[in-house]
């Protein structure tokens, strides 16, 4: 029996129309990309994606960097599919932070 975990996945607003993405899982998924969603109309709109890179510091922690020109206040949210992720992960998303 196997069992299918989350990548912990985080957004955060860094600039004006910068966000990072930090993706936290047991290995790395550096070189793995994610889909970057708006809210409108009363779904998540996909309106790009971004690659994973990984960082010096440890092998876990994948980030990404989005750029978004998006009108203010709208919501942002990265989400992951399990095939985006690899074997044994599931789906995945971020919270949403308000541009």
């Amino acid at each position: 029996m196997t069992i299918d975990v989350r990548p912990r996945i985080t957004l955060q607003k860094v600039g004006r129309n910068s966000f990072l993405v930090v993706v936290l899982a047991a290995h790395s998924l550096a070189g793995k990309t994610v889909d970057v969603a708006r809210w409108s109309g009363g779904h998540w709109v996909t309106i790009g994606q971004t690659q994973l890179e990984s960082i010096a510091r440890t092998s876990t922690v994948a980030v990404g960097h989005v750029t978004s020109f998006v009108p203010l206040s709208t919501r942002l949210r990265v989400f992951m599919t399990a095939a985006q992720a690899g074997p044994d992960y599931a789906d995945g998303h971020s919270n949403f932070v308000f541009k």
